[in-house]
């Protein structure tokens, strides 16, 4: 969802472009990218509030050696196509297994691991996955909180910059970047927004949720 026009407009209004490969009039690969600074400073990075990005590349139905092959090339292209900049930095999406293409190119790779909850349908199999302490806490929580939904983006931002500040930290978005961000998500019915309160209204922890068709996040 994070490569999507919509998710992008939002979080990057003005500030996104992309690379493109197109075949017959149809893009059958993209690489979305934001760019910061100008001159010798110029960047090709990640827009806020978007943990993943990097390249989408059409899939080949023929064999494994000739599929290979076709994702290298479009790989490669998009490299090719990406415009001047001192630096290029993304965090490619879990999905996205090969970055051979911008290691032959010079570029810097690094391993990360993204860990993913398979059968979400499922509160009993989630409940037995998790640590017996986390469930003890859990249990704890529900005899004093309750978790609502219907508080607000604002109050969802004011609650979520005290974790930053404690840290000494400006928090990631301004409120308008995530009231921003949020009405599109609400349009598309795409994110939950939870608040844990007590018997006096006061919120203890906040949660967002953002989804599409294959996972949320």
């Amino acid at each position: 969802m994070f490569q999507q026009p919509w998710w992008l407009d939002a979080v990057a209004p003005s500030r996104w472009e992309e690379a493109t490969v197109e075949r017959d009039g149809r893009v059958i690969a993209r690489l979305p990218y934001v760019v910061r600074g100008r001159g010798p400073l110029r960047v090709l990075t990640m827009p806020p509030l978007t943990p993943t990005l990097g390249p989408w590349v059409e899939r080949s139905q023929a064999g494994p050696a000739r599929a290979l092959s076709h994702e290298l090339e479009l790989l490669g292209a998009l490299e090719a196509a990406l415009p001047r900049a001192d630096e290029f930095s993304q965090n490619f999406s879990p999905t996205m297994l090969n970055a051979l293409p911008f290691h032959w190119a010079g570029y810097r790779l690094e391993m990360k691991y993204t860990y993913r909850l398979q059968g979400l349908d499922s509160e009993e199999t989630l409940w037995k996955g998790l640590r017996g302490n986390i469930r003890s806490d859990i249990r704890k929580a529900r005899k004093l909180l309750v978790v609502r939904d219907d508080l607000g983006v604002d109050e969802f931002h004011a609650v979520w910059t005290k974790t930053f500040a404690r840290q000494g930290l400006p928090p990631p978005a301004s409120l308008a970047d995530l009231q921003r961000l949020d009405a599109a998500c609400a349009a598309r019915d795409a994110r939950a927004m939870l608040f844990a309160v007590d018997e006096a209204d006061r919120v203890h922890a906040v949660a967002y949720a953002v989804w599409d068709e294959q996972a949320a996040f």
